[in-house]
């Protein structure tokens, strides 16, 4: 299969925006998904914040809030494991080091 065969352009719609972009063919119902998360969160905000529930740049922003928290969280947390290992590591060969030492 070559390079145009993997790609191809989808058409998404979110917040009464539509846009398109070209993918890999293999990503395809990942962006829809993401697309489909995206709508059904906007719903979310719309029904806690009737208020403002017409500006979709209000309720977008909220959105890409809470997205963004998401992604800073799971990103400490990978850092957080990563040192954790790391520490264990170091820790096992101290405690083989110091038990050659006897």
């Amino acid at each position: 299969m070559n390079q145009l065969q993997k790609q191809f352009e989808i058409t998404l719609k979110i917040n009464d925006c539509t846009f398109q972009t070209i993918i890999e063919r293999s990503e395809e119902a990942i962006y829809r998904e993401a697309a489909k998360q995206l709508k059904l969160k906007i719903l979310q905000y719309q029904e806690k914040y009737s208020s403002v529930a017409k500006n979709k740049v209000f309720l977008t922003s909220l959105v890409a809030l809470e997205y963004a928290l998401e992604l800073i969280k799971l990103q400490n947390e990978q850092t957080n494991n990563t040192a954790k290992i790391s520490i264990e590591k170091m820790n096992d060969k101290i405690l083989k080091c110091l038990s050659e030492v006897k």
